[in-house]
């Protein structure tokens, strides 16, 4: 089948077509036109208000986001908000209008171009609410500092590091954890620096100057700070055996082994938590402990003796008190108890610690200075000596002694060449000018084969104000006990014993067929005593 062709418009349909096109178009153009020129932004009405409440929609979400403000007036206002541009850092708004009617409010940003947001501006005023709010106090969660403590190590010292050297410091320093037992001090509360003890004495002013409290750790070599700590004003505590001397508390230097001390003075700020012959270990594991040796310290107060000896092992030394050598202490001493070399501070028992801080605290200034509570009676000075006896362990040689104040007795000493032979001590009563009866006597001790003073602990009595006697017995004819010759009369009794029973119980004075009275002569001994109310 044959397909018809499509058929096509005449003129004049085409003519009415484009006529009605003309037409729709030119309304749709007046549409448009009245459209533009309703949206128009102009100075009056609705237009007006709808441009103000879009600049203040805006000023109000910046002023919601800031983070601080710099400005604050009824006219401007400068303030932080958090980033905007990518770099990490806050921006920095300011708002303001002159004040003037017709000018223009203005927006600045981190000090760039000021721009114009709103034009002919008639009123713009800013009001701010405030609030005061308090911070939270966040518990600080290190300890206050209750003092500066000065650590002195042993030698060698670390050699200075280079900012130290560029700083022009050229003085040996140590690390502060290279101890634990100043990681101890600093848990405590200390503010710790260490020195060692080679450093300069120009070095050990400077840092004493800035401190308030000396430790003397045990290491080896400590010695060498001796004369560079002695004077120091300030407290010092001490757990080294080769300074006990060098701070006034005894010649020489003596230790025993063991674990306990038994407390003395417990009146004092450092042992006032226990009781009067409390029996207390300082030390977890049998080690070396101090052993006060003759002379000692007439100003110290006692704090505690070693349980075997009984021997003084714990003591202080207030300013102003008097040391062994006559000397008065320029500060706060302690001598600690234990003289173990190289004291690790988990060796010291919960009690030992508790001292130590103790001992810190007092040092430093805490506490008063306490009564001296060492009672030395007696004859204490060896360079008194002018003469010998000697035996073959059938005598026993006794002088007179008068006692002063009331006290606890620790301990018997005298002042012979042993020979490294035993040897005993003892005190009598006085019976009418002669000994009477024994109050306590010491075991046989072993001295060394030269001259010193040879301590022993005895049953600790309590003994009145008055007059006493102490005897020495020698066993081998080898062995010297020296003695003085007083100004003043002083009666010397001699008696014989077997050494081997020890002294007798009532004193027979001239048994034997021995003198039974030798005037002006005192043996060189003295009795310790802890003092009594």
């Amino acid at each position: 089948m044959k397909r018809r062709p499509p058929r096509g418009f005449s003129l004049i349909e085409l003519m009415v077509s484009l006529a009605a096109a003309v037409v729709l178009m030119a309304g749709m153009a007046s549409a448009v036109a009245v459209s533009t020129r309703s949206l128009a932004l102009s100075d009056t009405g609705n237009n007006a208000r709808a441009l103000s409440a879009d600049v203040q929609r805006d000023l109000l979400a910046d002023l919601q986001r800031a983070t601080g403000f710099t400005e604050r007036t009824t006219t401007a206002a400068t303030f932080t908000v958090p980033d905007r541009t990518g770099d990490g850092r806050p921006e920095t708004l300011r708002y303001a209008w002159s004040g003037t009617p017709g000018t223009p409010l203005t927006l600045q940003m981190n000090g760039g171009t000021v721009q114009n947001i709103a034009e002919d501006v008639r009123d713009f005023a800013l009001a701010y609410r405030t609030q005061t709010l308090v911070a939270p106090v966040v518990p600080d969660e290190s300890p206050p500092t209750i003092g500066r403590l000065l650590f002195v190590s042993g030698p060698p010292g670390l050699a200075p590091t280079f900012g130290q050297q560029v700083g022009g410091s050229g003085s040996p320093v140590i690390e502060t954890s290279r101890d634990p037992k100043i990681t101890l001090f600093q848990s405590w509360g200390f503010e710790v620096t260490a020195i060692s003890a080679d450093q300069t004495q120009t070095d050990f002013t400077t840092a004493i100057a800035k401190n308030d409290v000396i430790y003397l750790s045990s290491d080896n070599g400590i010695s060498q700070a001796a004369d560079r700590v002695a004077s120091a004003a300030i407290g010092i505590v001490n757990e080294n055996a080769a300074m006990a001397e060098p701070l006034g508390f005894y010649q020489g230097a003596g230790s025993a082994s063991g674990t306990d001390t038994v407390m003395g003075v417990t009146s004092h700020y450092i042992t006032q938590s226990y009781t009067s012959r409390q029996r207390v270990k300082v030390i977890n594991t049998a080690n070396s402990l101090q052993a006060f040796l003759n002379p000692k310290a007439t100003g110290m107060t006692v704090l505690g003796a070693e349980t075997t000896t009984d021997k003084i092992n714990f003591a202080t030394l207030a300013a102003g008190r008097k040391r062994f050598d006559g000397a008065n202490a320029p500060g706060r001493r302690v001598q600690l108890p234990w003289a173990v070399t190289d004291l690790n501070v988990s060796s010291l028992s919960t009690d030992g610690k508790a001292l130590l801080k103790s001992s810190l605290l007092w040092a430093v200034g805490n506490g008063s200075d306490g009564n001296s509570s060492y009672i030395p009676f007696g004859l204490t000075n060896s360079n008194d000596k002018v003469d010998y006896f000697s035996s073959s362990g059938t005598l026993m040689h006794a002088s007179k002694v008068t006692l002063a104040s009331r006290g606890e007795l620790m301990e018997l000493s005298a002042y012979v060449r042993s020979s490294s032979l035993p040897l005993r001590l003892a005190i009598y009563s006085n019976a009418t000018g002669v000994p009477g009866v024994r109050l306590a006597q010491t075991a046989a001790l072993n001295g060394i084969s030269s001259e010193s003073w040879i301590t022993g602990a005895v049953t600790p009595i309590i003994l009145e104000p008055g007059t006493y006697w102490l005897a020495v017995a020698l066993s081998n004819a080898t062995q010297r006990a020296y003695y003085d010759d007083p100004l003043t009369g002083i009666t010397y009794q001699l008696s014989a014993m077997n050494f081997n029973s020890g002294f007798p119980a009532t004193w027979t004075p001239g048994s034997g067929g021995s003198n039974s009275l030798i005037a002006i002569k005192q043996l060189m001994m003295n009795a310790s005593l802890l003092a009594l109310p």
